[in-house]
C-alpha cells in the first residue's frame, strides 16, 4: 500500500440550525486546518491535503449533543482502494445551537506515490437515525519537484493550534510552510535555495518600502532531508485586507516556485455584552 496516510479527522462549531436528512456541503480543500479555500486540486508528493466540509441536519439531543462518525476512503484513477479509515465514532456538542456541523479530514500524501489523479471519499453517519451521507473530492498527485507545500496559518511555532487567515489587530499569528523538491550542487554537495516573502495591501503596493531580507537556505538540510520546514511570524498591527506571497527559488536547479495567500486583519472588538 502506498504511503497514503491518514492523519485525523477534525470538527470544529455549529453555523446554522435546520431539518431534515443529513447531507455534506461546502466541499473544498484549503490551506491548513482553518484556512483559506485552496483552488488548486494539484499536490506535490510530501504535501498535506486539507478537505472542509459542513455538515448539515444532524440530530441533536436537548442539551446539544450530537453522536456521529466519520470515515474516509481514497482511491487511484481506476477506482481500486489504497486507503481506507475504519469509521471514527464522535460525541461533540453545539453550544450555539443549530444543527450544522464544520468538519476537516487531512491525509499525508507519502513522498512514493506515484503521480496521477485520486480521489477521496468521506462518510459520515448520524449515530442517532443510522442515515449515512458521502461525498467525494478529487485531486491530482504531480510527479516530484521543487515547491512549496504545508501552507497554514497558527497561533504558534509549533502549529499545535491552527487559524484561519483572518485574524485582530493586536494579535500574533504564524504562518507555516515547507520547500521539498531542493536538488543538490553536484560539486559541493549542498543545497542552495533562497526565500522571498513579499506582503501588500488591497490596492497592490508593498506594506513596507522593501520586501523581507531574503532568506537563504541548504547548510541546515541534511543529505536525508526530503523537505525543509519554516514559519514567519506576522504581529497583526493594522486593519486591512492583505496578499502573501512567498517564492521559493532553487539555485541548483534554476526552479521556482510560488503561492500567494490572504490574510485579513480586523479591528478589535469594541462591544461588550453583559
Amino acid at each position: 500500500m502506498k504511503r497514503l496516510l491518514l492523519i485525523a479527522l477534525l470538527c470544529g462549531f455549529c453555523l446554522n440550525k435546520s431539518y431534515g436528512a443529513p447531507t455534506l456541503s461546502n466541499v473544498r480543500f484549503t490551506y491548513g486546518e482553518l484556512g483559506p479555500e485552496r483552488k488548486t486540486t494539484t499536490f506535490l508528493p510530501g504535501d498535506l491535503l486539507f478537505l472542509a466540509y459542513d455538515i448539515n441536519n444532524i440530530s441533536v439531543n436537548d442539551e446539544g449533543k450530537i453522536s456521529y462518525s466519520m470515515a474516509m476512503e481514497v482511491y487511484d484513477n481506476a477506482g481500486k482502494a489504497i486507503f481506507k479509515k475504519d469509521p471514527l465514532e464522535k460525541e461533540d456538542y453545539l453550544p450555539l445551537g443549530g444543527t450544522t456541523l464544520p468538519a476537516r479530514a487531512f491525509i499525508s500524501i507519502g513522498f512514493d506515490l506515484q503521480a496521477g489523479t485520486y480521489k477521496c471519499k468521506v462518510i459520515v453517519t448520524d449515530r442517532t437515525t443510522k442515515q449515512t451521507v458521502t461525498c467525494e473530492k478529487e485531486f491530482v498527485v504531480s510527479k516530484p519537484d521543487f515547491g512549496l507545500v504545508h501552507v497554514m496559518f497558527s497561533a504558534d511555532g509549533e502549529a499545535k493550534f491552527p487559524l484561519s487567515n483572518t485574524g485582530i489587530v493586536g494579535q500574533s499569528i504564524f504562518l507555516h510552510f515547507a520547500v521539498v523538491g531542493f536538488e543538490r550542487d553536484a560539486k559541493k554537495d549542498a543545497v542552495e535555495s533562497e526565500l522571498n516573502i513579499e506582503i501588500v495591501d488591497s490596492t497592490g503596493k508593498s506594506v513596507v518600502k522593501k520586501p523581507f531580507p531574503t532568506e537563504k537556505i541548504g547548510r541546515q538540510i541534511q543529505k536525508t532531508d526530503k523537505g525543509y520546514p519554516l514559519n514567519v511570524q506576522l504581529p497583526l498591527t493594522r486593519q486591512g485586507e492583505y496578499k502573501i506571497t512567498i517564492i521559493a527559488k532553487d539555485l541548483v536547479s534554476k526552479k521556482t516556485s510560488k503561492i500567494v495567500i490572504p490574510l485579513i486583519v480586523t479591528g478589535q472588538p469594541k462591544a461588550i455584552i453583559n
